[in-house]
């Protein structure tokens, strides 16, 4: 018995020690950006760029107008917006943005920025509203790159300081930390850097990204699944009707894998909790006198198909459709919504998107422009 119990006692001390090596090596790397200014980062912190380059403006210099969502709005030209709306435009899209990015942001710019917007452009997606539980311990409902940006974190109903440093800890030894920690280490052989301000990357001073300001689509799929869509798009009720034996072909080839397309929501439905800060985003931009426009974003439309065969993606899209419409009604500032979530909706062109999801300027200048004539007709 006392050989077990030193053995036990030894055993426990040993992955206690490595335990708390893994948390000191891991707080070095700092790949997630929770510990400091400087490490291995895994992800550029778009939402910590943009919070901090909006602060070293002067108040003058701010827009009058923001567009905010997920990287899904950041085709969305400022310049475009400033000639249809006639508002001088910051693009906040963040990578992998849901309904707290809106709610941060609105906040932000209201309680500490100390702009006053005059119209805020909010895309939405099933995305925005996804239940999910990816994220480190007590924040499991968040993305790690919106706790690791100071100025909007605070915005959430959750925040505790000490429970998020406490939380960044405990997210060391996660599986995922860990293989985050192998990657960022190979890729900068232990070297840490301080992380580039946003006009010293990829982003541009209005806040789009220049990679998604690309005007040519990607190759993500062959050129004749582009050419069908065209084909569609033009076609009559009746010729789609004679299409429709090509399309399900199309999609036989399966050249979206499965696990895409069941990602587009993760949980399989719209989260309560999610919607009803979505109301209470509205409601601050109603307090506050800031005109609201909402776009229900797009896919690629090979991409919509396989949505709708294979999720609840229509029934979700009729979900959203019935909320902005009770919003709208329950909130005067709400005063345009345009939903572009298929191309059919806007003109759209199949071959104007990067990926699955994320248009080319042209085809954001092509919504924008529908939301626009929608804004001027409900005046």
């Amino acid at each position: 018995a006392p050989r077990a119990r030193r053995f036990l006692r030894t055993f426990a001390l040993c992955i206690a020690g490595a335990a708390l090596a893994l948390v000191g090596v891991s707080i070095y790397s700092n790949h997630y950006g929770a510990f400091g200014e400087r490490g291995q980062f895994h992800t550029y912190n778009d939402r910590q760029a943009k919070s901090e380059h909006l602060t070293e403006l002067p108040r003058d210099e701010l827009a009058d107008a923001w567009v905010i969502g997920s990287s899904n709005t950041m085709p969305f030209q400022p310049a475009s917006v400033e000639r249809l709306f006639g508002e001088r435009t910051f693009n906040l899209g963040s990578y992998w943005g849901r309904v707290e990015d809106l709610w941060c942001w609105t906040n932000f710019l209201t309680r500490d920025l100390g702009a006053h917007p005059k119209l805020v452009i909010l895309g939405i997606e099933p995305w925005t509203f996804g239940a999910d539980d990816t994220g480190p311990p007590f924040y499991r409902r968040y993305r790690r790159r919106l706790l690791t940006a100071p100025l909007l974190v605070q915005h959430l109903d959750r925040y505790d300081r000490t429970l998020l440093r406490v939380s960044s800890v405990f997210d060391t030894l996660s599986i995922q930390s860990v293989k985050t920690l192998a990657q960022t280490t190979l890729k900068y052989r232990g070297e840490r850097v301080k992380q580039r301000s946003l006009v010293d990357s990829i982003f541009e001073p209005d806040g789009t990204s220049s990679k998604l300001n690309v005007p040519e689509g990607g190759d993500f799929l062959p050129a004749h699944v582009h050419e069908f869509y065209a084909e569609f798009q033009a076609a009559s009720a009746d010729e789609r009707q004679a299409l429709e034996a090509r399309r399900t072909a199309l999609m036989d080839e399966r050249r979206i894998r499965v696990g895409d397309v069941l990602a587009y929501l993760p949980s399989g439905r719209l989260d309560e909790v999610s919607i009803a800060l979505f109301r209470r985003t509205i409601a601050l931009c109603q307090d506050e006198g800031i005109e609201v426009n909402v776009v229900l974003l797009p896919v690629h439309p090979h991409f919509y198909d396989y949505l709708v065969r294979d999720t609840a993606h229509a029934a979700h899209l009729e979900q959203l459709r019935a909320l902005l419409a009770e919003l709208s009604a329950e909130f005067p500032v709400l005063t345009t919504t345009f939903d572009a979530s298929h191309i059919d909706r806007f003109g759209g062109d199949p071959t104007g998107f990067h990926d699955n999801f994320h248009m080319t300027p042209a085809n954001a200048d092509r919504v924008l422009a529908r939301l626009a004539r929608a804004r001027e007709a409900g005046r």
